[in-house]
């Protein structure tokens, strides 16, 4: 009797694919220098985009396998903010416009694959979990906002970026469907990690930007204002990477941080285990860089759910012990190395951004006040706040004006107590859908799945101080993390399926356990 047979051999280290790595790393350097060729000279538009598309078919024939090489280049190149846009901007704590973002490029490509897949009858169709039905009825309420609504272009911005991140869940869904695969993503997400805190370093060490703001530096009077409003009686330098704002570099490193140390502790190859500490040593120093007092929280939040689970693991639980020991030298030896640096940021730290933050918090009461049901309006928020500011609307001397820095009050604010619910119940599903997980036994599985459960409550944390969950990046990153876990969902329920039937089928008399030819014996 042949049974649907399921590889036990060992994982390989992905970065082992040296074709993979040079194609992503070759193409997302040329595919940056075409988007920025693309949004810096007009006239050479039809030349970069040619360019690009050429080398990225090239590239994607000399891996080996088109397929996987775009969900590494799609991870690597999430958190980047290079865009080109469409349409005027709108600066209003949500999405600004419309656009193709240099990730959007890989994401179609992967949807393509899917398609084919489907037509083709190599998948016979294509996972969607419940939470994407509530989750769609914020999207209907931005479409009305729309449709009716007094802002519809605030709305139309954030309602197709919404489609996208839809699309993107959908896409890591379904394309995660083994423990080799879930690694390969989990360490292209970790390979953008260390490119992040790479330029955040740089950047530190040179105490200046490095000149690529189009890549998503911080802009230059964002990094004035900065230095003479974090820390009394000096200035400070505080690194973002490519991703707009210290606060959001350090939200991102702070929820992702545990990934790479979750991958560190599977039984992966000596090269890998030094790749994924240095990813983590690097970033726990950009964390520090970027003297986002949140992100630090949020990075202690996860880190401790993320090593309380880790050691409730049998198979995992003798080297996060000597990971935890480990942990609590690197420690000691970052605060003697930054102590100066984290006890100004901490006891030093200018009130002027608290009470900002308080006073933002009570305009949003006052607008929560006026329509507490079904609130202003998908993305409104800025457009709606004037009215109820405490401050002048003068001393903004005509920029933006700030949306609460305090996500839950901005859901609130904008879809009503009825929104509200909406997100924190999808919220609550995919965090069930975490814990559930943890009755899974492959380690690969578990400890992916442990490192996403901590990064969701590193959003938790970060949503009481900022609107983070409203940027693309972290956005994109958190939708990644709740795609990743319920993947897992899928293996596992069919894993289990699997060994049901074998014990079923080992009662048959005559049962005879033989392995589909290239795969490992089930029993």
């Amino acid at each position: 009797m042949t049974l649907p047979g399921r590889s036990h051999n060992p994982i390989r280290f992905p970065l082992h694919d040296a074709s993979v790595l040079l194609t992503c790393l070759a193409v997302a350097s040329v595919s940056a220098l075409s988007l920025l060729l693309l949004s810096s000279f007009s006239s050479r538009k039809p030349l970069a985009v040619v360019l690009g598309a050429v080398f990225f078919c090239l590239a994607a024939a000399l891996s080996g396998n088109p397929r996987l090489l775009c969900l590494w280049m799609l991870m690597i190149t999430l958190p980047f903010n290079l865009s080109k846009y469409f349409g005027p901007m709108i600066m209003n704590g949500g999405e600004i416009a419309y656009r193709i973002e240099i990730s959007d490029v890989f994401l179609f490509a992967l949807a393509a694959f899917l398609a084919v897949d489907l037509a083709t009858g190599v998948r016979p169709g294509i996972r969607v979990p419940a939470i994407v039905f509530p989750a769609s009825l914020i999207f209907l309420r931005g479409c009305y906002d729309f449709a009716a609504g007094p802002w519809p272009a605030s709305a139309g911005h954030e309602t197709v970026r919404m489609a996208k991140v839809a699309l993107l869940f959908l896409v890591v869904v379904n394309e995660i469907e083994t423990p080799r695969r879930l690694i390969h993503c989990s360490s292209a997400l970790i390979a953008g990690l260390l490119v992040q805190a790479s330029a955040g370093l740089a950047q530190w060490y040179k105490g200046a930007p490095l000149g690529l703001e189009i890549l998503g530096e911080t802009n230059s009077r964002t990094i004035q204002i900065l230095s003479q409003t974090s820390v009394e009686g000096m200035k400070v330098w505080r690194v973002s990477a490519f991703m707009l704002h210290p606060n959001l570099f350090g939200a991102y490193l702070a929820v992702l941080l545990p990934t790479a140390l979750a991958l560190f502790l599977l039984p992966l190859s000596k090269s890998a285990r030094l790749f994924f500490v240095a990813a983590s040593a690097l970033g726990v120093s950009a964390l520090v860089a970027t003297l986002s007092r949140s992100s630090w929280l949020s990075f202690a939040a996860a880190f401790a759910l993320f090593l309380t689970l880790a050691l409730a693991h049998r198979g995992l639980r003798p080297r996060a012990a000597v990971f935890a020991a480990g942990s609590l030298i690197a420690l000691l030896a970052l605060g003697l190395a930054f102590g100066g640096t984290i006890s100004s940021r901490l006891f030093n730290s200018k009130e002027d951004a608290t009470i900002g933050r308080e006073l933002f918090k009570e305009d949003a009461r006052r607008m929560i006040a006026e329509k507490p049901l079904l609130g202003w309006g998908l993305n409104s928020y800025t457009n709606e706040v004037a009215p109820f500011m405490k401050v002048s609307i003068n001393s903004f001397e005509g920029k933006a004006l700030p949306p609460v820095h305090h996500i839950y009050y901005l859901w609130w604010t904008e879809t009503g107590i009825i929104g509200l619910g909406i997100h924190l119940f999808v919220w609550g599903a995919i965090v069930w859908t975490g814990i559930r997980n943890l009755r899974v036994a492959d380690k690969t599985m578990y400890a992916v799945n442990a490192a996403c459960l901590a990064g969701i409550l590193g959003f938790v944390s970060d949503g009481f101080f900022s609107f983070t969950l409203r940027m693309n990046a972290p956005l994109k990153l958190f939708w990644v993390m709740a795609g990743m876990i319920f993947a897992i969902r899928y293996w596992w329920l069919r894993d289990r399926s699997v060994r049901r039937f074998v014990y079923v089928a080992a009662q048959a008399p005559g049962f005879d356990p033989q392995p589909v030819a290239g795969e490992g014996a089930l029993l």
